[in-house]
């Protein structure tokens, strides 16, 4: 009847992919094993990374008024200080900054990776944060800047970058901020090499 019948084919098309996977088994088992699945593909967006500054400790950006200090360097030249608070990755990574002047596009900063990492329970730039994200240390992130006069009130882009060594996975944030000087710095001028490109030392 068509009762009965429903119920046949129903039972046909449940049972048909078990017998393929019985199939499939035997077969693997018989060429000596299968190979694994693929891993599935990698998404940036699994990734949390947050930017911010601070030399002695984390500090937030005031997403309503983001601002930057300028710092003029104990050895001459200036510099911010970035940092970053990461989640999802292996406490071993690469972690760089790039700095864009927003009136004129000009990267007054360009990325150099920086390892940073936890070995054997000794931490190499980054250590465990309160919350649980991993944080780097106060990066210098050093600008390509003879006067603080020609960037002191302009908007300058920072961004980070950070990459996990084993898998290459990456993640980053960025955010555009008002620079400026509420430690004065020198009036004058400093005189710049042709190149400057640092972030603070690593691996």
């Amino acid at each position: 009847m068509v009762p009965n019948k429903g119920r046949f084919v129903r039972s046909v098309a449940l049972g048909r992919p078990r017998w393929i996977a019985a199939v499939g088994l035997v077969g693997c088992l018989s060429l000596g094993g299968c190979a694994p699945p693929p891993p599935p593909p990698i998404d940036a967006s699994d990734s949390t990374v947050e930017l911010g500054t601070g030399q002695l400790d984390w500090e937030s950006i005031d997403r309503s008024n983001p601002t930057i200090e300028l710092v003029y360097g104990a050895q001459g030249g200036f510099h911010v200080w970035g940092r970053a608070r990461f989640s999802t990755f292996e406490p071993d990574v690469d972690v760089s900054f790039r700095a864009t002047r927003v009136s004129d596009g000009r990267e007054l900063h360009s990325p150099s990776p920086a390892r940073r990492r936890i070995e054997n329970g000794v931490r190499y730039g980054i250590y465990l944060a309160p919350d649980g994200r991993l944080e780097t240390d106060a990066e210098l992130v050093i600008l390509s800047l003879d006067c603080a006069r020609n960037l002191v009130g302009d908007q300058l882009t920072v961004e980070v970058t950070v990459r996990e060594r084993r898998t290459g996975r990456t993640g980053s944030a960025r955010q555009t901020m008002r620079v400026v000087d509420e430690i004065p710095s020198p009036a004058g001028c400093v005189s710049l090499p042709d190149v400057v490109r640092a972030d603070a030392a690593g691996d």
